[in-house]
């Protein structure tokens, strides 16, 4: 299988990372470095409608239902229709420092703290468009705090009761960014505490982001890892008595069509004798995997209720091995004298 080297994408909770701009005491303070994308973003809207009590500052957002087909199941049977999702409505306490909205969710006729802040529209009007910051600010503190949100760019739209959240994503930027890191640096560890004796529990994601390599050299160092040869996709190196090789065959993001992303991975680990392989795929599901085929397969269903009675809104299917791909990782792994073999765990003399 030929390597491809793809964008290492960060889960959406991993974008949220702090850019350090912390020292900043007031509402107005909001300035950001801004990221220079060069390539063309992605752009997904999700339209909606909205209410506004002046007098409370009081904004309603109602979400608009996907027109798109999706996979249903609702009453044992698979269908691909319209969704059926019922659209709960949002609520803000909106309030303007200068130029800048910010929006406090209120949940439970409670309101939040940490109000995210917006810019570029008429100070006083909620109309008009309002581009995200990638600041929060705390009210209790009375400071402004910006993160980084990696290579997406969020903006809402208000016009006559109607309005609409972009997102524009920055993908042939992240696959550029992925050029810096190593798929091999990114999963190895996991790897090395395989084949030292820990149970696997491998996570295949884990590919695709880099966490430095201290964690590698300090593996090495431990159980005295030797590295014979290394690249981006594939590494030899011997524990004890034993030497493995691990290459990476296929490792691929892609953007779905609503914005989730998806997954390719196949990797293999021999000791010259076994041959380990690892599959992950995290696809999205099309009318032709709409059926009970692939039931045990869907990895994200979502709940809903609809005139008294509960249907499931199917939108990503997992076929991975995992299980197995441990097991085989078990069976070639190297019985280090400081590791109890039923549990992969250090003995008690040894602690």
């Amino acid at each position: 299988m030929k390597f491809s080297l793809v964008a290492a994408v960060a889960a959406f909770a991993t974008l949220m990372t702090a850019c350090g701009n912390d020292s900043s005491t007031g509402a107005t303070d909001t300035q950001v470095e801004s990221k220079v994308f060069t390539g063309e973003p992605v752009t997904f809207s999700k339209p909606g409608t909205y209410s506004v009590n002046k007098k409370k500052q009081l904004l309603v957002l109602t979400k608009d239902v996907a027109k798109q087909d999706v996979c249903i199941f609702e009453n044992g049977k698979y269908s691909w229709e319209p969704s059926k999702k019922v659209v709960e409505p949002d609520t803000f306490k909106y309030e303007f420092f200068g130029d800048t909205l910010a929006f406090f969710e209120v949940v439970g006729g409670e309101t939040s703290e940490y109000g995210i802040m917006y810019v570029g529209g008429q100070r006083g009007e909620l109309e008009g468009t309002w581009v995200n910051t990638d600041c929060e600010y705390t009210t209790y503190r009375k400071e402004t705090k910006c993160y980084d949100n990696g290579f997406k760019k969020y903006a809402l739209e208000f016009s006559n009761g109607k309005y609409a959240q972009k997102i524009d994503y920055y993908f042939d930027d992240y696959l550029k960014d992925s050029e810096k890191t190593s798929f091999v640096d990114n999963f190895i560890n996991q790897i090395y505490e395989a084949m030292v004796g820990w149970y696997p529990g491998i996570s295949f994601p884990g590919i695709f982001y880099s966490h430095g390599t201290d964690e590698n050299e300090y593996t090495i160092k431990r159980y005295g890892i030797k590295v014979l040869e290394s690249s981006d996709s594939s590494q030899t190196f011997t524990v004890r008595k034993k030497t493995y090789t691990f290459k990476v065959n296929q490792a691929e993001q892609s953007l779905g069509a609503t914005g989730e992303i998806l997954m390719e991975v196949n990797v293999e680990v021999t000791d010259g004798k076994t041959t380990c392989v690892g599959d992950y795929h995290l696809r999205e599901v099309g009318k032709d995997q709409c059926s009970a085929k692939y039931e045990d397969d869907y990895m994200i269903d979502y709940d809903f209720a609809d005139g008294g009675h509960m249907f499931k809104d199917r939108t990503l299917y997992l076929l991975d091995n995992t299980d197995e791909f441990d097991k085989c990782l078990m069976g070639i792994a190297e019985d280090l004298p400081e590791r109890d073999p039923d549990y992969g765990h250090e003995k008690d003399s040894e602690k």
